[in-house]
């Protein structure tokens, strides 16, 4: 008698092969449905050659395929192999198709009216300004810091008539009497001794009013002493002698004074 030995190598690989073999031949019968737990392979074992041939014992006794022989043994495992390597990623599907309008959402509710109102100065404003209220709360709009407000300047236009000098009314502001104090000396008294006070008077020959005035000159006395101080302005007036070249006070004279 010739007896076949086959190594457990041989074996193993036949058992692969046949493995293989059985599941393609028998399809949906020879393994069970997928599930997560891994499948049980059963498999018949030659006792004589070792060769090894897949059965499905759900097939039953009577089927050639669902039970070993005599000269078999029945050999059963778990089988689940290596994870393979993730496969490429897929082509970007087609966009879906555009979902239905959604229904009209509710009526919200009445929102308020901004008021605006006056905000005098404290708190909110320094300098106050408006205030405006909505339903988020308040808000303001302040003013700026105004500044100091510029005086305005006091200045006085004088003519003289017959040596008797007046204020004209539709050019002077501030002053309210000019008085001739002597020859060529007059005093002009301020409404408001602050708007003249530290500040410098300027004067000059009015010389529509004044007779041959290119030999003419003012002078503004600074501090206003011969006027006695006060809100005062003192103004002298002057013609040139040419016979003896020398200036004397004269009333003759009109003049313009300034007090930026």
């Amino acid at each position: 008698m010739h007896i076949r030995r086959h190594s457990r190598a041989r074996k193993v690989a036949v058992a692969a092969a046949a493995a293989s073999l059985v599941v393609l031949s028998l399809g949906g019968a020879a393994v069970a449905a997928a599930s997560s737990a891994p499948p049980t392979i059963v498999s018949c074992v030659s006792k004589l050659t070792g060769d090894v041939r897949l059965i499905e014992p759900s097939l039953g006794s009577r089927h050639p395929l669902g039970t070993c022989t005599k000269v078999e043994r029945q050999v059963s495992w778990n089988a689940e192999g290596v994870p393979g390597p993730a496969g490429p990623a897929g082509e970007v599907g087609a966009p879906g198709p555009t979902g239905q309008t959604g229904a009209p959402g509710s009526v919200g509710a009445d929102g308020q009216s901004v008021t605006v109102q006056h905000e005098p100065a404290g708190a909110n404003c320094e300098y106050g300004g408006t205030k405006f209220t909505a339903v988020n709360g308040d808000s303001f709009a302040c003013n700026g810091n105004p500044g100091s407000v510029a005086s305005s300047p006091v200045y006085a236009r004088t003519l003289n008539n017959n040596q008797v000098s007046i204020l004209v009314p539709t050019d002077t502001a501030g002053f309210i009497e000019i008085v001739r104090a002597g020859t060529g000396l007059y005093c002009l008294s301020a409404a408001d001794e602050s708007r003249i006070d530290g500040r410098t008077p300027i004067a000059s020959v009015e010389f529509a009013g004044t007779p041959n005035a290119g030999a003419t000159s003012v002078v503004v006395e600074t501090p206003s002493v011969l006027c006695g101080g006060g809100p005062t302005v003192t103004v002298l007036t002057y013609r040139y002698d040419a016979q003896f070249g020398v200036w004397n006070a004269a009333n003759d004279v009109s003049f313009t004074v300034m007090v930026p």
